[in-house]
């Protein structure tokens, strides 16, 4: 997803992008729609063919793909960018295949040749990557604590103890252990889905309560005296939707600070799956200041100065109900798109 603070509004899209991983000159900067469109397979220790280092860290890879839409901003009538983030949801290392013949490097999908052959690889071939340590390792899905079956999507970064009523996730020491809550429901919900409550510190501008989000924001609120006590709390999705469904589901949340009532005695069925973690759900916080905030003018050129970090989250599961093909919780005026959530299923 791509977060753009412009004069004065909020773009948000989302993108599919690939860029070279090796310094070889003459290949493709870009895959194009290939990850798309084609069919994409794990590769494993076992796997036969020589494959290419990889010379470009992620980190430099991302900042190649903000510096082409840098480059294309130049072009445009209103250039100014106050702040970007490119917030990746997945990141993934594709392989797509080449051969030589005749000193030059061919295309193995459309067999077509895309340049020469470098002066290196002529006596000795090119360099293969031969440190393949990819194997996959498998925790097994039982509480650390009671050693009870643990329940949740296969897609899941959280799982929850029907024994104990906690939850957890993997790392890669083993499972580590979620706070997390569900909100009490006086009816049967269709779905519980998860949301991320976080208290973050804020550097660059005063904002630590309530009172401070609504001055700051020129929200239409009159503050209350105890809003200057009452910290803030940023809402955000567990999950992965569409920018702009995330940023209008932060916006509500945010704004309306919800109190709400746990259950004891919480379900461990139909919890929707977690697939966005706290920390990266906090990465794209900025962005959705700028989006909350009504006062655009006086917040947007502030942004470069303004950084947000994590300090406590805690995971809340909502219940929601079927409405049509909307997902909602009619107390919060909250509704989501059945068809935005994927691989829902009742």
């Amino acid at each position: 997803m791509i977060f753009s603070c412009r004069p004065f509004q909020i773009e948000a899209r989302a993108a599919d992008s690939t860029i070279r991983g090796t310094d070889v000159s003459g290949l493709p900067v870009s895959l194009g729609l290939r990850p798309q469109v084609l069919t994409l397979k794990t590769v494993s220790p076992r796997f036969k063919g020589g494959l290419l280092p990889v010379e470009t860290a992620f980190e430099d890879a991302l900042a190649r793909m903000e510096g082409a839409y840098d480059r294309l901003d130049q072009y445009e009538e209103e250039p100014t960018i106050f702040y970007r983030y490119f917030f990746d949801e997945i990141s993934s290392l594709i392989y797509t295949p080449f051969y030589l013949q005749d000193g030059l490097i061919f295309d193995a999908i459309i067999n077509k040749s895309v340049g020469k052959m470098p002066e290196s690889w002529r006596d000795h071939g090119p360099p293969v990557d031969r440190d393949l340590d990819w194997d996959l390792n498998f925790i097994a899905a039982v509480c650390p604590l009671c050693g009870w079956d643990l329940h949740g999507p296969s897609n899941s970064l959280a799982a929850v103890c029907s024994g104990c009523l906690t939850a957890w996730r993997p790392t890669p020491e083993g499972l580590a252990k979620v706070e997390y809550r569900a909100v009490i429901s006086t009816e049967k919900p269709t779905a519980y889905l998860p949301f991320w409550r976080i208290k973050a510190k804020v550097q660059g501008i005063e904002l630590r309560s309530l009172a401070d989000l609504v001055k700051i924001s020129n929200l239409p609120k009159a503050p209350r005296p105890d809003w200057e006590k009452m910290p803030l709390f940023f809402w955000t999705p567990a999950f992965k939707v569409h920018p702009q469904l995330f940023m209008r589901l932060v916006r509500i949340l945010t704004v309306t600070q919800p109190e709400v009532r746990f259950d004891p005695q919480p379900p461990v069925s139909n919890f929707y799956g977690v697939s966005l973690s706290a920390s990266r759900a906090a990465e794209s916080l900025k962005a959705c200041l700028a989006h909350i905030s009504q006062a655009k003018r006086a917040l947007f050129p502030k942004l470069p100065q303004i950084e947000i970090f994590l300090d406590e989250s805690f995971l809340v599961y909502f219940p929601f109900s079927r409405s049509g093909r909307e997902l909602v919780m009619p107390k919060l005026l909250l509704t989501v798109s059945r068809s935005a959530l994927d691989g829902f299923n009742e």
